[in-house]
């Protein structure tokens, strides 16, 4: 069983990473909707603070195909052609939730609250 100790608190704080490791090339992207850069694990997640949304993981006891939103905004007009030339379907998304204490940055002690909460494969990608 693994304790979230973060959650026992009078404030919780919290922010939401993404790791998208794209093609054959497994190219990484790292961001997350924490207000600063956060490095986890000798990872960096570029932060995009309100430019991110991650959406609800489905929960079943059996496997399934739900689907999760990923949303981006704000994405530079530069970039936009990278997004659609990279392949990005049938890349792997991971996602976690990590925990912050006082001074915004991951705990630590007791341990890690550090959680990862979806692993899958992109299936669809838009831009709009």
């Amino acid at each position: 069983m693994i304790t979230i100790y973060a959650v026992t608190g009078s404030q919780i704080n919290h922010a939401e990473f993404v790791r998208l490791t794209v093609g054959t090339s497994e190219t990484e992207y790292t961001f997350c909707n924490a207000a600063a850069p956060i490095t986890v694990s000798g990872i960096t997640f570029t932060a995009l603070n309100a430019l991110l949304t991650v959406g609800d993981v489905q929960r079943d006891i059996k496997s399934t195909s739900d689907d999760m939103n990923i949303v981006l905004t704000g994405i530079d007009p530069t970039y936009v052609n990278l997004i659609l030339s990279a392949d990005i379907k049938g890349s792997i998304v991971e996602v976690w939730r990590g925990f912050f204490g006082s001074n915004n940055q991951i705990i630590t002690t007791p341990t890690t609250q550090f959680f990862k909460r979806y692993q899958g494969i992109i299936n669809n990608v838009s831009i709009s």
